[in-house]
């Protein structure tokens, strides 16, 4: 009985970590930097490695391009198996995500700490400037863009500098897995809005006005 035991008890936490792996990659949704590995059965000049680009596209050979982002390893596969069956008869495919990629925000432009940075729930936009050192001498504090993983969202501009002076809670937005913010550097030159420079003109113009209008007298 103990023998039996000895060697039904590691077979048996063998099939439920199997299972575990199992069922937490059918539960997983792919994401950019993973690695993903396809093997078509009999067939390996189908099989493929592949890191996932950032637009989650990967071109697969007989099928194509495919967006494999958002896709759980099922998923995946009956895909293949759909396109593969032009070519196969009954094709065999397994798909395998064999590296993890942890949520990100990736924080760059004129910023201290260019990075990406492991997304936290709910934390804002200044929360992340924060971990990235804050700006650095060019920024252009009334030019912040937020690009959303989401392609079909429009790109977010935002003002720094109103948000931190006026505190406005609105603009401090949560930021989502994979956002990115990009602080833009100054042009270099004295005014870094074409609006400051029509201020200045006006001044300037004024200024003008004035002394023609004293020196007429």
């Amino acid at each position: 009985m103990k023998k039996f035991a000895r060697v039904f008890f590691p077979l048996f936490l063998i099939l439920v970590v199997n299972i575990s792996s199992a069922q937490a990659q059918a539960d997983y949704y792919i994401k950019p930097n993973d690695h993903l590995t396809t093997y078509v059965f009999e067939n390996p000049e189908l099989s493929i490695q592949a890191e996932v680009p950032p637009d989650g596209i990967i071109n697969f050979p007989l099928v194509g391009e495919l967006n494999v982002l958002g896709l759980t390893s099922e998923m995946l596969i009956k895909t293949l198996r759909d396109k593969l069956g032009y070519y196969l008869i009954d094709p065999k495919v397994s798909v395998f995500v064999t590296a993890y990629n942890p949520l990100k925000v990736y924080i760059l432009g004129s910023v201290r700490q260019p990075s990406a940075y492991n997304y936290q729930p709910g934390q804002r936009l200044t929360d992340y400037l924060t971990i990235a050192g804050g700006f650095d001498e060019k920024a252009n504090m009334k030019r912040c863009y937020v690009y959303s993983a989401n392609k079909e969202e429009e790109v977010r501009v935002f003002d720094l500098k109103q948000l931190l002076e006026q505190r406005k809670s609105d603009l401090d937005i949560e930021l989502q897995p994979f956002d990115t913010v990009y602080v833009k550097k100054k042009s270099g030159f004295w005014f870094s809005e074409w609006r400051d420079v029509a201020d200045a003109l006006n001044i300037i113009v004024g200024l003008f006005t004035l002394y023609f209008v004293i020196s007429s007298r």
